[in-house]
């Protein structure tokens, strides 16, 4: 199984909502994971609700796994088990929340993302109960998760078409591209179109890895989990990251996957 790391130069691009809509579409047992170090958008957002009446449980998250293996010389799988909750309304899905506040990243640190890191790993590939992994890593910063991003089979930048947004990605992209394997990093681009998609990777010099549509209201239920009862499957957000997921999916777990093989092409 694979780990996939989105994260995003500047502040809301599409990361969390790329994150949340994969997660509820994907056609296998899938894990999301909140790693953004300033707060984790997948709790108070498309999670709100559930954390708000209690069924979803912070200390149970991140932090509690961080502290609970703080002296651990080595962890696995089974020492991240305790600290992954369900999401309501989903059977094949589940999270480890991230944190509530920036303040706590302190906590963690680079060794415990380090040890969230190799527990992934271990969740995704090895064992009867293998699962996909994927990630919001947030806001690039000092504090990104950069075990998460080097252990990742694939890293994708969130990036609107919009000249702002590709000009603040731009920077990002070739960082990246300087320190990770190449085949391994590409895009998660929000846009109306499949052209307007490839316009961007052409500017980038990133294949795109994962399109969502322009979907305003489908989306505000993802990122802010506003708007009332989920977005009905037939949304367009859904629809086409449905065909994103599966996509990912199959070319992510060929037995011996190409990197560049899960970005050809845009759907």
């Amino acid at each position: 199984m694979a780990m996939i790391v989105i994260l995003s130069a500047k502040a809301s691009p599409g990361a969390t909502t790329a994150v949340a809509a994969a997660t509820r579409t994907w056609p296998a047992s899938v894990l999301a994971v909140g790693a953004d170090p300033s707060g984790d958008d997948l709790l108070t957002g498309w999670l709100g609700g559930w954390l708000m009446n209690g069924w979803i449980r912070p200390e149970r998250g991140l932090l509690g796994f961080a502290t609970a293996t703080r002296h651990a010389e080595h962890v696995t799988a089974d020492d991240l088990r305790p600290f992954i909750q369900a999401i309501p309304t989903t059977t094949h899905a589940r999270i480890v929340t991230g944190l509530l506040e920036p303040g706590q990243a302190s906590s963690v640190g680079p060794a415990g993302w380090g040890r969230l890191a190799h527990a992934l790993v271990d969740l995704s590939r090895r064992g009867a109960h293998q699962v996909d992994v994927l990630v919001d890593g947030g806001r690039f910063g000092p504090a990104t998760a950069w075990p998460l991003l080097h252990a990742a089979d694939l890293v994708l930048v969130a990036v609107r078409p919009e000249r702002r947004a590709v000009l603040a990605a731009r920077p990002l992209a070739r960082l990246l591209a300087s320190r990770m394997v190449s085949g391994r990093l590409g895009l998660a681009v929000t846009t109306a179109s499949a052209q307007d998609a490839r316009e961007v990777a052409n500017v980038l010099g990133l294949p795109v890895g994962l399109r969502t549509p322009d979907d305003p209201r489908s989306a505000r239920w993802f990122s802010d989990g506003s708007g009332g009862v989920a977005p009905p499957g037939r949304s367009k957000l859904l629809q086409v990251v449905r065909g994103e997921a599966q996509r990912l999916h199959d070319a992510l777990n060929m037995p011996h996957p190409a990197s560049v093989r899960p970005l050809a092409g845009v759907s």
